[in-house]
């Protein structure tokens, strides 16, 4: 099984390790991030994300992943924290080939930009509770009658999966880990 994860503006950190780790007795993980495996150390998500739109930005960033996959194997599941996961929905919506078979997106709030856009291979977009700047109701609106795609809230806030962001929470990553965990493993 080869599992691909594409972190969020902060790039490689102990959270991305952290589930690495956790996922690695399901098979091969590749972890894909936007600064080409350097470790980042930001002081905050405003420094983050300032350095990230400088280099480019999510178009950029889907552009330097769809390069990456189409050098590798078909990736069986994918997994995109917040950028990754709008970078995820924007390939996969364009794809030529099959490069990834399923994909689950957390909190890709630049798919609002995006809704024109429909993934060809089976995606999960998890929403957090709010967000600052849209609706996520609406969003979910606009794209959960797109085939193949399937939406639902977290009772979490943008960033939950990330220790580096303000609204880390343990428990709500421990819980989506082991869904999917056990979504990889078909037991959902």
């Amino acid at each position: 099984m080869n599992i691909l994860i594409v972190s969020d503006i902060f790039g490689l950190n102990d959270s991305t390790d952290f589930i690495s780790q956790f996922l690695s007795s399901l098979g091969h993980i590749k972890v894909f991030d936007p600064y080409e495996t350097q470790k980042m150390h930001f002081s905050d998500e405003q420094q983050a994300y300032d350095y990230f739109t400088s280099i480019g930005g999510v178009n950029n960033y889907a552009d330097k992943l769809i390069c990456s996959l189409q050098l590798g194997e078909v990736v069986d599941f994918a997994i995109g924290f917040s950028v990754g996961g709008s970078a995820l929905w924007q390939i996969s919506s364009v794809m030529q080939k099959p490069l990834i078979k399923r994909q689950m997106c957390f909190y890709p709030n630049q798919v609002r930009h995006m809704t024109h856009l429909s993934p060809q291979c089976a995606t999960t977009v998890l929403l957090p509770q709010s967000e600052q700047h849209f609706c996520v109701q609406t969003l979910a609106k606009n794209i959960q009658n797109k085939a193949l795609v399937d939406v639902s809230f977290v009772e979490a806030l943008h960033g939950f999966m990330n220790e580096s962001s303000q609204y880390f929470n343990a428990v709500a990553r421990q819980a989506w880990l082991d869904k999917i965990k056990d979504t990889v493993q078909g037991k959902n």
